[in-house]
């Protein structure tokens, strides 16, 4: 059995695989007819800076705040696409001066004071000593974290067993 990949086929991306950001949100269209859909947690994403970044010891900012400063992003994903639209809707453009294929990466350029960049929480699992994180309040961005599966698909055993512990980690995570 061969898997089924999306290829493009018009326009001048013809032939190539979609990215994320753009199948995801038609995925999502179709996800309450085909699919059972389980919310497990928002990971809220955050400002990394330097340590030694004028805002550095703050508790939070604001995007507004944001606007001269320059952006590290992650090349082709769409954490570079929330951040301009996050950015849009605070009145400004961000001005890119890096990318990064990582979050790890992005971290490092942020430390030596390159620029500055978002990330989800829970990407942050191991946080530089020489940068800092920074909420950015309501108006940050979330990422929700779904566990979804086709309907017409019964759950085997250790599908079912997986998805509990999904749950159950999100819930201790969540707490």
């Amino acid at each position: 059995m061969s898997k089924a990949r999306l290829v493009i086929s018009k326009g001048a991306k013809k032939g190539q695989h979609p990215s994320p950001a753009t199948v995801l949100p038609m995925l999502r269209e179709h996800d309450e007819q085909v699919a059972d859909v389980i919310h497990l947690l928002d990971d809220r994403t955050c400002l990394v800076v330097a340590t030694s970044h004028p805002l550095a010891a703050r508790h939070s900012a604001g995007f507004e705040e944001l606007a001269e400063e320059n952006w590290i992003v992650r090349g082709d994903h769409p954490a570079a696409e929330l951040l301009t639209r996050s950015c849009r809707a605070a009145g400004f453009e961000p001005k890119i001066a890096y990318r990064a294929h990582d979050y790890q990466e992005a971290q490092a350029m942020a430390a030596v004071g390159l620029g500055i960049t978002l990330a989800p929480r829970f990407a942050l699992a191991s946080l530089r000593d020489d940068v800092t994180t920074i909420d950015l309040g309501p108006a940050a961005p979330v990422r929700r974290i779904l566990l979804t599966r086709l309907r017409d698909n019964p759950p085997t055993p250790s599908a079912k067993a997986i998805a509990e512990l999904f749950i159950e980690t999100a819930g201790t995570l969540c707490s």
